[in-house]
Order: structure tokens, then C-alpha cells, then sequence
């Protein structure tokens, strides 16, 4: 069916489906031509990812709070995260989109470690990321559930949470 000639018919191809609950499913408007950089890695070398600024907004309160119009970063629609890992960054982004975390395989050798995956949860920790950190930590999970954390993953993860992170509690 075309609706393109009805009345409204734009609006309601720019609407997006969001399920901010499973139980409950809303309709919100996302304004897809709003774009804000983020510029992460080293200043000697960083990368740059443009982000529709609804809907790294919806996922992330850092986001939302930093690129506020009151902000230096929301008035210029750039944020610069210098020590934040490019390829991380991508894959935290990739969830944004997707509601999918892909990380990389680990062989069940019994000495695993898993520095992506620590990387994104951090990461999704200091964006506040509510739906990534979940994500990762439930991931995290069934990975521990067959090889315990090694002691590199596990001061990874004391020295880049607070006290009272839930990825603490799991340890």
C-alpha cells in the first residue's frame, strides 16, 4: 500500500518503533537528519563517528546531559572522548543501532580473557548505557559460568567501576 500521497504520510515514515519495554511499545518521533560527532581516541589520531543525535539521546543520559544546547559540545554538536578505544566505540555504536551486542569469540581454553568485552561494559558504564551495560554483564555471565574471570579482567574491572557497580556485585 502507498501512502505516500495521504495526509501525514511523511511524518509516519519518520516515525521509528522503539521498544523501550517489552511489555509496552511506544511510538516516538527520531529526527534522523540531527547529527552530533564524536570524536574518540588519541588527539595525534582520532576517529570520528557522526551518531543521529534522538538516538544516541534515547540510549545513552551522558550523551543526552553532554550534548545538551546549554554545553559547549551542544552548541558546536561535537563530544570528544580521547580515551575511549575507536574499535569499542564502534561496536557500543553498532548496539545503538541494532539493540545487538557483538563481540568477538572467545576459545574455551580456560585462560580467557576478555578485553572487548570488559572495554563495552566500561564504556556502556560511563555513557550510563543502562540497556548495554545489561547486555554485557549478561554476556560476562554465561562466560563465567563455565571459566572463572581471570585476575587481569577482574582489576580491569575494579579499577573502572564504582563501588557500587553491579559488575562488582557479579564478581
Amino acid at each position: 500500500m502507498d501512502i505516500s500521497n495521504e495526509p501525514n504520510a511523511s511524518r509516519r515514515l519518520s516515525q521509528e518503533r522503539v521498544d523501550v519495554n517489552p511489555l509496552k511499545r511506544k511510538w516516538i518521533e527520531v529526527d534522523y537528519g540531527d547529527l552530533l560527532k564524536v570524536k574518540v581516541g588519541k588527539p595525534s589520531a582520532p576517529r570520528l563517528f557522526k551518531v543521529h543525535r534522538d538516538v544516541i539521546y534515547k540510549k545513552s543520559r551522558f550523551f543526552a546531559a553532554a550534548a545538551a544546547e546549554n554545553w559547549i559540545e551542544g552548541q558546536q554538536k561535537i563530544v570528544k572522548l580521547p580515551d575511549v578505544d575507536g574499535e569499542i566505540f564502534a561496536t557500543h555504536l553498532h548496539g545503538v543501532y541494532s539493540d545487538k551486542i557483538v563481540l568477538p569469540e572467545v576459545p574455551d581454553t580456560g585462560r580467557e580473557v576478555y578485553p572487548a568485552h570488559i572495554g563495552l561494559y566500561l564504556l556502556a558504564d560511563r555513557l550510563d548505557d543502562i540497556s548495554a551495560r545489561n547486555a554485557v554483564m549478561d554476556i560476562l555471565f554465561g562466560l563465567w559460568q563455565r571459566n572463572l574471570p581471570r585476575l587481569r579482567d577482574t582489576q580491569a574491572i575494579y579499577n573502572g567501576t564504582l563501588t557500587s557497580s553491579k559488575l562488582r556485585t557479579l564478581l
